[in-house]
């Protein structure tokens, strides 16, 4: 007969045994709120000696100290007692609802917003209890909360009342130092592939700028570019399907707005449809196909079609451009360059709703250097892609490896 074993975790450091304890998250610690800053006053850029921590400053655990502003010196006295030290734990409990993390040493003794919660005077091993407000259990409080109000706000209540199971202090401190190595790997990852998409946009800025250029293998230079605009380079533009997404039937994929990664600017469907009704030919991308976003916040996203992507329909609030007149790639690059998402703010900014229609996305001008240059700036772009695509992968491959130890770790 197997008997169930409760508050034991499926996967734990072999020199500990015995169940944890259950307790709630204010026989822990004390939960206390920021306070705002006075009505009638507002932060300034000028260091007084006073940071101030609003939940915007909040980032991957920490806070962004790029972004601190301070309090006012006539503000001071009003909000002196809510203060967070780097031995507490903050959590947002408005706004962006779930954010936890620990204050870096710069801030201690900082003042911490209304929208925010600290944690303080904690009576086990900090870091265990940060790691414990990772897992699901505290994002299905978060997920309750938010499906429940209309005006998501988490009370100080419903954290006080949050259970935590927790072991002795020393496993405690082991599970903390295992989990923090883990984060120290997915933190270098996430430095490399900030470093690399940097890189790329400093290449990509002095490419297109001329300042940088490739040349011939005998070492002369490439004939001089020559300004033409997307309408020029490409077949006549076309909108997409008018058609309601399905699910999708093992075939035909749909590409919508939603569907293009704001970052990557990859198919990455949420989730993976296909379009009701009949589907004419006209409206299968092909290779050297980009389609642009026409309408909405979104206007002026694009993406360039790949084969592996296999078979993909576009809808109607995309429009699609054959390129004909030049190298797909290089002209896609263009469309993530500083110079274009100007272009898109001013020509969108027309009245009502943002857009761009076709005939004002045939206009966009730039530079186009010959054939032989625009291959080898595309395969070269191509090139440093494939690397931030490798990091990328390593570390959702980290941050998945963090989410099953959490699952498996805690109880």
């Amino acid at each position: 007969m197997l008997v169930e074993q409760k508050n034991i975790p499926s996967l734990r450091f072999p020199e500990f045994e015995g169940a944890w304890e259950e307790k709630k998250l204010e026989e822990i610690a004390d939960v206390k709120g920021g306070k705002r800053i006075p009505k009638g006053m507002s932060l300034t850029d000028v260091d007084t000696g006073q940071p101030y921590i609003t939940v915007s400053n909040m980032e991957n655990g920490s806070v962004n100290l790029d972004k601190i502003k301070f309090v006012p010196d006539e503000a001071k006295h009003k909000i002196r007692n809510y203060k967070i030290l780097i031995s507490d734990i903050f959590i947002s409990v408005a706004g962006t609802l779930g954010l936890i993390g620990i204050i870096p040493q710069e801030l201690n003794n900082a003042n911490l917003t209304e929208n925010a919660n600290k944690l303080t005077n904690i009576k086990c091993v900090q870091a265990y209890l940060l790691r414990y407000l990772e897992t699901s259990y505290f994002s299905r409080l978060i997920e309750n909360v938010k499906t429940t109000n209309a005006q998501p706000k988490l009370a100080i209540y419903a954290l006080q009342s949050f259970k935590v199971r927790s072991p002795h202090e020393n496993e405690q401190q082991k599970i903390a130092e295992f989990l923090t190595a883990v984060d120290g790997k997915i933190g270098l990852l996430s430095k490399k592939k900030d470093l690399a998409e940097r890189y790329k946009k400093g290449v990509m800025q002095k490419l297109f700028s001329q300042s940088l250029r490739f040349t011939n293998k005998d070492g002369t230079p490439y004939p001089d570019w020559e300004e033409k605009t997307l309408g020029e380079i490409s077949e006549k533009p076309m909108y997409g399907m008018n058609a309601a997404a399905r699910q999708f039937d093992g075939e035909n994929k749909y590409i919508r707005i939603t569907d293009i990664d704001e970052d990557s600017r990859k198919f990455v469907p949420k989730p993976l449809t296909s379009p009701q009704g009949e589907i004419l030919d006209k409206y299968y991308l092909k290779v050297g196909d980009i389609v642009f976003a026409r309408t909405g916040a979104s206007v002026g996203k694009s993406y360039l079609y790949k084969e592996f992507d296999g078979q993909v329909a576009f809808a109607g609030f995309l429009i699609k451009f054959s390129i004909s007149g030049a190298n797909e790639s290089f002209v896609f690059s263009q469309t993530l360059t500083y110079a274009f998402k100007k272009w898109v703010k001013v020509m969108s900014m027309r009245s009502g709703q943002p857009g761009i229609n076709a005939e004002e996305y045939q206009t966009f001008s730039f530079q186009l250097p010959s054939q032989e240059e625009q291959q080898k700036i595309a395969d070269f772009l191509s090139s440093l892609d494939q690397k931030i695509t490798h990091i990328s992968q390593q570390l959702t491959q980290a941050q998945a490896f963090k989410k099953g130890l959490l699952q498996q770790m805690f109880v």
